[in-house]
């Protein structure tokens, strides 16, 4: 072989290498103030299989070459809803995807504010007797007993 035909044979391994990775990039955006989301993490996934992820900068610009063939991406950050966006068919190179997330409220069964019962502060320290009262106690004695560090 002559020196033409390996370099002519090299030449189409290595374009085949160069372009054959897939560059998926764009910018994450909130749906309802169109702001960007900075920190969103980006999950690349073949079926079940995660093949990489990004985080989006702090413009929500987010960029990743996938290791392999992959099937849909899953765009996660905590407050919005998780956006799922799959190919059908085998993607093309470099895709350009932007995204918008929306806002996800989620509403708390109950929140119990509990009464700090000893405060500290510089060289005094503050106790709240009341919580450590309890029915049966008829005597002061028998709460200071309760308090901690207290003799």
């Amino acid at each position: 072989m002559s020196k033409s035909t390996v370099l002519f044979i090299l030449s189409i391994f290595i374009g085949n290498i160069l372009f054959s990775q897939n560059k998926i990039s764009g910018t994450i955006t909130d749906t309802f103030t169109k702001n960007p989301i900075p920190g969103t993490i980006v999950y690349v996934y073949n079926g079940n299989k995660l093949l990489g992820y990004t985080v989006a900068d702090s413009k929500g610009n987010y960029s990743i070459v996938p290791n392999g063939e992959f099937t849909h991406l899953i765009f996660y950050q905590m407050g919005y809803t998780q956006n799922k966006l799959t190919f059908s068919s085998k993607p093309l190179h470099n895709i350009i995807k932007d995204i918008s997330l929306a806002e996800s409220v989620q509403m708390l069964k109950s929140i119990t504010v509990k009464p700090i019962a000893v405060k500290v502060n510089a060289d005094t320290v503050t106790y709240d007797a009341s919580l450590f009262k309890k029915r049966e106690d008829k005597t002061l004695a028998q709460i200071l007993d309760r308090l901690p560090n207290v003799k």
